[in-house]
């Protein structure tokens, strides 16, 4: 692509990519591109990381949450976003309010995470005018993911890795 389009002055699209890959691998990636690029399965993680001797780890934990995107102020959190039909927006908190308080307490998300299903008592600040609003967080699952290694890896597969992390460094060497 540097090459071939980027020296050349000239933008690239997907099917020029794809066209590059294949050349290079001497296989048709057209299929993943429209299953996992574009389509909506997941890519097979383990299998590509295997390869190189690692593995994928995922962790996944209910949390609460009120649907509402905050900023932070100093005198408290602004609304900025209400989630329609959100826990917020079913409780009435609005976009300019400002979260003041959680149970009469200053407030932190991770106390709305930690609090699902649980009704608690938003202080809010709108209009110069501090109201209460009772609010049941709902909840969603919040997943994380984490690379590790998959046990004792092969000479060939630490040399990919090691290919791996070359052309990333290589890469914002260029930057």
């Amino acid at each position: 692509l540097y090459r071939d389009h980027f020296e050349r002055g000239r933008g690239f699209t997907t099917g020029d990519l794809i066209s590059i890959i294949n050349r290079l691998t001497g296989r048709d990636y057209r299929a993943f591109f429209q299953q996992y690029v574009w389509g909506t399965e997941r890519p097979p993680y383990d299998s590509i990381l295997g390869y190189a001797g690692l593995r994928l780890e995922r962790t996944a934990q209910v949390v609460g949450f009120v649907g509402a995107s905050l900023r932070e102020i100093p005198a408290g959190r602004f609304v900025a976003i209400v989630g329609p039909g959100s826990p917020a927006d079913a409780a009435g908190i609005v976009v300019g309010d400002t979260i003041v308080s959680l149970n009469g307490q200053p407030w932190t998300p991770e106390d709305v995470r930690a609090w699902p299903g649980k009704r608690v008592s938003v202080g809010v600040r709108r209009n110069g005018v501090t109201k209460e609003f009772p609010v049941t967080p709902g909840t969603h699952e919040e997943v994380t993911y984490r690379i590790l290694d998959a046990g004792t890896p092969t000479a060939e597969q630490l040399a990919l890795r090691a290919s791996w992390l070359r052309v990333t460094s290589q890469i914002e060497a260029r930057r």
